[in-house]
């Protein structure tokens, strides 16, 4: 909520109590995974637009809590769709990152490996094929807002309008008005 208010700064020290708490404990019981999801959330948007929010240790925080999130996937079945495409999401935003050092230091993308040993290349290829888990096991768990947070996520970061166009179908077919305005707005910027 705070960030849709704009308060990126107030949102970010939210965020940032709440992966701190997130770390420290085992997932006990499934009515947390919305607090998981809103952190992943909050983190990763923060970071996928710097412009509205400098700071440097967004990388790793963002790994600490998708990390986080999927030892929730593995303890409560139901968690996992979401903790698959936050992990492609962070792959990819991490490959653009890696992507603007690179160019900083005006060294060859092709022949930079990051502080992880991936290369950009392989962890978006790693990314598309967690999207792509992640739809089939929100699809084989009959959970449609998943499969479409995971088509949403794969379309926007991947620039796929066919990913994004079936977001929409199903943020609409469930009732997510929020997210079907923002999977349009997606859309419109690809026009």
């Amino acid at each position: 909520m705070l960030l849709r208010q704009g308060k990126d700064a107030e949102a970010y020290e939210q965020a940032l109590r709440g992966a701190a708490l997130m770390m420290k404990v085992r997932p006990t019981q499934y009515s947390a995974v919305g607090g998981y999801f809103c952190i992943c959330t909050t983190l990763l948007a923060l970071w996928e637009h710097p412009a509205r929010c400098v700071m440097a240790e967004l990388d790793a925080l963002c790994f600490a809590a998708v990390s986080s999130l999927k030892k929730f996937g593995v303890r409560f079945r139901g968690a996992e769709p979401r903790a698959l495409a936050y992990r492609a999401a962070w792959l990819w935003l991490s490959a653009r990152a890696e992507r603007a050092r690179v160019k900083v230091k005006a060294e060859a993308a092709t022949r930079s490996a990051s502080w992880d040993g991936q290369r950009p290349e392989e962890k978006e290829r790693e990314a598309q094929q967690l999207w792509t888990q992640a739809i089939m096991q929100a699809e084989s768990l009959e959970m449609p807002y998943e499969r479409a947070i995971a088509l949403s996520l794969q379309g926007r970061f991947s620039v796929d309008r066919s990913a994004l166009e079936a977001a929409l179908r199903l943020f609409r077919e469930v009732g997510a008005s929020f997210d079907a305005t923002a999977t349009d707005a997606e859309l419109n910027k690809l026009e």
